[in-house]
Parts: structure tokens; sequence; C-alpha cells
């Protein structure tokens, strides 16, 4: 098995990139057991030498519906082969790319075979022989690609016409979204032709790598699709993460929370909004980067400071989570731009839950008012993290509710915008 959080098209040495003319092309496949997510793809996506556009392309992978645990897949050849390989390809930023299986194969001649063997009978008690067990997660579950290629120190499998892939999550149960995003199964023949290649597999891959090793942390931006941004992800993007994500891990710094190490950026082509974060992968619009990169970098501290926050648990209002992210950005990083100004022409509408900037200004006046101390955001976080937030926090914080506190601090802001 190899795995990168960092490729895009399956490039990476030693093992195979998936082909578009193998074994498998040609192949039947059908579902033994279990549901299909319809979100997704449907089996035939499996076997077209195709890899998806990003590491979230649901509608270019097959996998199984949440709350399930996997499901069992059958490929039929056709006719019996001399298999040398068969190779499972999987792509995803978080959970959903480990691969995890067992894989039986057939002749299809044994005197008890059975085609379709159903949970929780056993393959090897109906015809079938156990090849291999997968499973490729680690201690800190990797994401990106992942390659797992089943061989024979002998150079051959068997002579082969059924594969039972009987696959499971990977989680089992912590989230009811875990299983894997699997966008090739390949099977390779000692008849297999000299292998071809999908332009999707063969396109030049354009990565920039950034380690920090006093801080254990890495950088890796993929813009692969944007390779007219190369020197925004050098000069400006990178060094804004070398100076700005080691203090946006302590001022969200909480016991026993460790943040994400590693930060992959995805430049795509692909999206409708701006930028978006989860799973330690921040995703930006590259021709929006392209029209206001300024912006944009001010954008990525913003999606650092969600991959930071992971919060998880209980009740975290979205006000705070989007908040947060904006009172780091307009108040800290980039104060001079004023880019969270309550003025004459929104304070009519402003609340101190109206998210994002308006949220932000309503945390910077807090944090000013009732926590110079510099322990008011670290408290906060805490609660939101450990999924014990209520607004009952204020009130013991400040003595106030949040309505007392909303008042004012509208009035400040009208007293200085009157001022002006």
């Amino acid at each position: 098995m190899v795995s990168s959080p960092a490729a895009n098209n399956f490039g990476f040495s030693p093992l195979p990139r998936p082909v578009d003319n193998d074994d498998a092309t040609g192949a039947s496949l059908s579902l033994v057991e279990g549901t299909r997510d319809g979100n997704g793809a449907s089996l035939d996506v499996l076997t077209d030498g195709r890899i998806p556009k990003s590491d979230d392309d649901p509608r270019s992978c097959f996998f199984f519906a949440p709350n399930t645990d996997g499901g069992r897949v059958l490929m039929d050849l056709g006719s019996p082969r001399r298999i040398t390989q068969v190779n499972t390809y999987s792509w995803h930023n978080s959970e959903r790319s480990p691969q995890v299986y067992d894989l039986y194969a057939s002749d299809g001649t044994a005197a008890k075979f059975e085609t379709n063997p159903k949970r929780p009978q056993d393959p090897q008690a109906c015809g079938w022989r156990l090849i291999a067990r997968v499973d490729t997660r680690t201690k800190n579950t990797s994401n990106g690609q992942q390659i797992v290629s089943v061989t024979d120190t002998r150079g051959e499998l068997g002579n082969f016409r059924y594969l039972l892939f009987d696959i499971r999550r990977t989680t089992s149960g912590k989230t009811p979204f875990d299983n894997t995003f699997y966008c090739e199964f390949d099977v390779v023949s000692k008849a297999s032709p000299p292998p071809s290649y999908d332009e999707t597999v063969l396109r030049e891959q354009r990565l920039r790598e950034l380690d920090v090793p006093k801080q254990s942390m890495r950088f890796i931006v993929d813009y692969t699709s944007a390779p007219q941004l190369e020197k925004w992800v050098t000069n400006d993007l990178l060094s804004v993460c070398e100076s700005w994500y080691p203090k946006l891990r302590t001022m969200l710094a909480s016991p026993g929370h460790t943040p994400a190490s590693l930060v992959t950026f995805r430049l795509r082509t692909d999206m409708d909004g701006p930028a978006s974060a989860g799973g330690g992968v921040i995703n930006l619009n590259a021709k929006w980067v392209t029209d206001v990169p300024k912006e944009a970098v001010g954008a990525s501290v913003h999606e650092m400071v969600h991959i930071v926050q992971a919060y998880g648990k209980g009740n975290t209002p979205g006000w705070l989570v989007e908040g947060i992210a904006d009172y780091i950005r307009w108040f800290l990083f980039e104060p001079e731009s004023r880019g969270a100004e309550i003025t004459s022409r929104n304070i009519g509408s402003a609340r101190y839950d109206g998210s994002y900037r308006v949220s932000a200004n309503f945390l910077d006046w807090a944090v000013r008012t009732y926590g110079r101390d510099g322990k008011f955001l670290l408290a906060l976080n805490a609660t939101l993290r450990e999924g014990t937030y209520t607004d009952d926090f204020w009130k013991a914080k400040t003595g106030k509710t949040l309505t007392e506190l909303n008042d004012l601090w509208l009035a400040d802001c009208r007293k200085r915008i009157e001022a002006k």
C-alpha cells in the first residue's frame, strides 16, 4: 500500500497508476451485499480508467450508504485469467480514504461454488479462496490518495474468473460517513496488453511543499489546475502559513487537543464558492484567487482557523464557528483592512449572531471589553471544542446575558459612528 495526501493523479511510485485497458475494463460488476450511496456513482465507475477531479468528488467514486458496514462487490471477468495484480484506488480527504476489505477469488468450478455469497456466509465455505486481507488504516488515519496492489511473490495470484471484494467501513460507526470513496479497481493478468492511461491520470502534477520541523508542521499546495498562481503560492500563501498557523494553534489551544500538523491546499477550478475547509484540506477557487489574490490570503487564514478549531461535539453554534474565524482574520491578521466594521449602513440589521464579519465585530468588542487578559478566547474555544458551550458562558465571564451584551455592543457602535 502507498498513500499520499498530496498526489492528484496517483503518480507516486512504486505502485502502478490506474489504467483504462486492464482485464477489468470489460468485466461485469454487481452488488452482492450492501446499499450504494445515491450521492455517488454506479459500480461502472470502478473500471473506466478515470480518476476524480478532487479529493471530494462523489460522482466519480463508488461508495456505500451512510450508517452501513460496506458490502460485497462481485467482479466477473467472463473467463478465467492468470491474474498477476489486483489494484484498488481510493481518494478522499478524511475517513473515506482508507481501504478495508477482504479479497476472494474463484474460477467457478468448485462443486459447491456460489456466485453471490451473502453475509455472514463465509465465501471459503462455498468455493472461494481468500487472497488477501486489506486494511490501510493507521493510528493517524491517512487521507488523500491510496493505492493497494495485491500481488504474489511467485508472480501470479492464480487462474480466476471471479473476484469478490468484501468491503468494510473505516471507523466502525464513529461517524455515519465512513465508507471509502473507491474510484478504480484494476485487474492485470499475464495476457493484459501494455498499459494505457486516461488523460486525467497523465496530467502534470504541480505541488509546492513546506516543512517546518521545529513546529512539526507540513504544508502542501496542489496548484495543478492553476499553474499561473505559482508565484502567489510560493511568495504569499506558504509565507502566511509558516508565520500564522503556529499562532492559530496557540490562540485556539485547549487541553488534550493537538491541531493537524499537515495542511493541504488545493487550488480548484470546479468550485462555486471561494473557499472551504475540512479534514485537514483547504480548497481554494483558483479563478477567485487569480482575481483577488490579496483577499485570498486573508481567506486562507480564515480557513486555517477552521482546521485548528476541529469542533465536532455537542453544541457548536455556526455564528461562533465563523465569527471566531473572521475575528482572527479581520482584527488580528489584517486589522488595517477594516473589513468587519459596523457602519451606518449595516448597524440596523446587526446582531451578535449575524455570523462572519458581524459576529467577528461583536467578538472583538467582547474581547477588548472583558478579555484583555488573553484568556477569553481560549475559554470560549475550549467550550466549543469540548461540546459544553451554552449561552451561559457569557453570563459567567461578563456578568451579563448575550442580549444585554448585544445592546451594549450596538450602543458602543452607534457612539463611534456618531463621533465620526
